[in-house]
């Protein structure tokens, strides 16, 4: 193999049932790369084999194979190699490969993050593949030995541009059975990928091994969430946190492992991680199916009333062999935005004489006036504020020796609401108090 060339080299290559690679084949270069220097060299075997998904016209971008080894040297980000197009595959009819069109990596690197093109891959015309191409192949061929293997099924499927892929060995404990779970939500609509998905694990399964593929069915969600921020937005700063959001909402749902249920808890605590957003409430949740029928025309089934499980978690089913999927082409989902009615609190007290200036005593007051009304307890949606207990936690915390008067102006209603002492105040769940103007006096 080292020494062989030309049609010497074809004869040796044969033995292990590689070819040279015929003219005409696609034929460019890739870029593998990292976000940090490298620890240490990282190695990219010649064989190893990329793809990307479809084009937007549903051209499907034809399997890769490195021709040559690479290598990514220690304190380095990238390294560039040559790639061409399987000589023994099926004949593509796409003429170029555009840039950033390989994106896949069926069976990843460890040490490589990302592998894309910068430049058109485009074919070769009448060139040969080279003595050292077809060199760097076979030794590839021979140090492949985990044919069979769950790793290299999942590799053979995710090479046709197939993204969730999981193989079970021996499931209920049955020897010599797999099951291999298939589940990227175009392949609904989408028969011959189906159909090559079944054919590339049938030639990497080992002989004797009993495959079952099971092609995992979407159930889409689709939301309806009311937003309550935490600050005053204008129209624009709402569709900032809106596109922010839903991000947030795809890249939850559809990182769940096949068959999880979707938590209505979990999903809450994924929208108020953003610090935009005050309260969430998960208003209604549409699930369905989608169907297609021989022509590509899309039927939808309503599933909501289904999915919905009982209290008191009220999460959402999906079952074994489904994926929990957003897809906001199909079912776009809404926010609607909660405007939180604004109550302000002015007040008029006396203080004791301290150290504190005038400003860090108004300060004081004014953190103690509102940590007591996030405190209370609400009750049939409604919170009671008490004029002789806000007075008792300005004593007992700000140094106010009395609570000369207290004023609730809701502003949305220019209502003036004026407390005395002995009196309460009703605030609505709907209602978000702010502090005013405090006018502080001293005197023992």
């Amino acid at each position: 193999l080292d020494s062989a060339q030309g049609k010497a080299l074809d004869n040796v290559v044969a033995i292990l049932g590689v070819q040279r690679a015929r003219p005409g084949l696609l034929r460019g270069r890739v870029r593998f790369q990292r976000l940090s220097p490298a620890p240490q060299n990282i190695v990219i075997p010649a064989g190893t084999r990329l793809t990307g998904p479809e084009l937007p016209d549903g051209t499907a971008i034809p399997v890769l194979e490195l021709v040559e080894e690479a290598l990514i040297p220690r304190g380095q980000r990238a390294v560039s190699a040559a790639v061409q197009e399987l000589p023994d595959a099926t004949p593509s009819e796409l003429a170029a490969i555009p840039p950033q069109g390989v994106s896949i990596m069926p069976r990843p690197l460890l040490g490589v993050e990302s592998v894309s093109n910068p430049e058109p891959i485009v074919r070769a015309g009448g060139q040969e593949e080279t003595d050292e191409h077809l060199r760097a192949r076979a030794r590839s061929v021979l140090r492949e030995g985990q044919k069979g293997t769950a790793e290299a099924i999942v590799a053979a499927v995710r090479s046709l541009g197939i993204q969730t892929v999981s193989v079970e060995e021996a499931p209920d404990g049955r020897l010599g059975r797999i099951d291999v779970r298939i589940g990227d939500p175009d392949l609904e609509k989408n028969p011959g990928k189906r159909q090559a998905a079944q054919r590339a694990v049938q030639r990497s399964k080992a002989a004797g091994i009993q495959a079952r593929v099971h092609f995992l069915r979407s159930v889409y969600f689709r939301p309806t969430i009311q937003v309550e921020t935490a600050d005053d937005l204008d129209v624009a700063e709402q569709d900032v946190l809106e596109a922010k959001l839903k991000s947030a909402v795809t890249a939850h749902i559809n990182a769940l492992p096949p068959g999880t249920n979707l938590g209505r808890r979990k999903l809450e605590s994924v929208l108020l991680a953003d610090p935009g957003v005050r309260e969430v409430n998960i208003l209604e949740m549409g699930v369905f199916l989608v169907d297609y029928d021989e022509r590509g025309s899309r039927f939808d089934q309503d599933i909501s009333g289904k999915r919905q499980l009982p209290a008191p978690n009220r999460d959402w089913k999906v079952e074994p062999n489904e994926n929990a999927s957003i897809d906001l082409t199909l079912f776009p989902f809404k926010v609607a935005w909660l405007t939180a009615r604004r109550v302000r609190l002015d007040m008029v007290v006396k203080i004791h004489p301290s150290g504190l200036t005038m400003e860090q005593a108004k300060a004081s007051i004014k953190g103690t006036a509102l940590d007591y009304v996030q405190r209370l307890e609400s009750k049939d949606g409604k919170s009671t504020l008490v004029y002789a207990d806000l007075a008792k936690a300005l004593s007992d915390k700000a140094q106010v020796s009395e609570l000369m008067a207290a004023t609730l102006v809701h502003i949305a209603e220019a209502r003036t609401e004026t407390l005395k002492p002995g009196q309460e105040a009703l605030l609505d769940q709907g209602e978000r108090l702010e502090m005013g103007e405090v006018v502080a006096v001293t005197g023992a």
